[in-house]
């Protein structure tokens, strides 16, 4: 079982730091295909990194915990995996969505898959409609927060990690305008 998981998150880390998006039978499982990929994968990490931190935080308040004793006898089970997918996701991952974004004015940036992409106006011309922009977008800022942010275990809020870099932040922030303004528009 052991071993089972881990290859799963050596597979999943493997996938992510090998260009997983140019191959369709590993990325295109759900739709849309990249973001989900990621997303799911991402939630394994911030599962992992919430699991750890609530450990800490009782060993530090003096309690102890039956469900928190047996994951202390799985801990470097955990700290490994933790480790694949957080090189792939801080590395690879956000590298992508950093070159993936795209700016919409000086404040605001969208992320789309392929779901309107090649329409065409009545012409023949291109007019695509970006028609999983909404989407993507959201799952983007979904996947950079699952891979940046901790939830601290004493409030339950999410905070950013130490070594969030600016531009992960700005990131997320640009999407979240872009999101803010076109989520009940009639644009999509």
């Amino acid at each position: 079982m052991v071993q089972t998981y881990l290859n799963t998150t050596k597979f999943i880390s493997w996938a992510i730091k090998g260009n997983f998006s140019d191959r369709p039978d590993l990325a295109q499982v759900y739709y849309p295909s990249t973001y989900n990929f990621l997303w799911y994968a991402s939630r394994t990490i911030f599962l992992i990194e919430n699991e750890i931190e609530k450990f800490i935080h009782l060993r530090k308040k003096g309690v102890h915990h039956e469900y928190y004793g047996s994951l202390e006898s799985i801990s470097d089970i955990l700290l490994e995996a933790k480790g694949y997918l957080q090189d792939a996701f801080e590395n690879k991952a956000t590298e992508y969505l950093s070159k993936w974004q795209i700016p919409d004015g000086p404040d605001k940036g969208y992320f789309r898959d392929f779901l309107g992409l090649n329409d065409t106006n009545i012409f023949g011309k291109q007019d695509p409609k970006n028609e999983d922009a909404l989407f993507s977008t959201a799952q983007a800022i979904n996947i950079l927060i699952a891979t940046w942010t901790y939830q601290r275990p004493d409030t339950n809020s999410l905070v950013w990690k130490k070594n969030t870099p600016d531009n992960v932040k700005q990131l997320v922030q640009t999407s979240v305008n872009w999101l803010r303004e076109n989520v009940l528009g009639k644009k999509f």
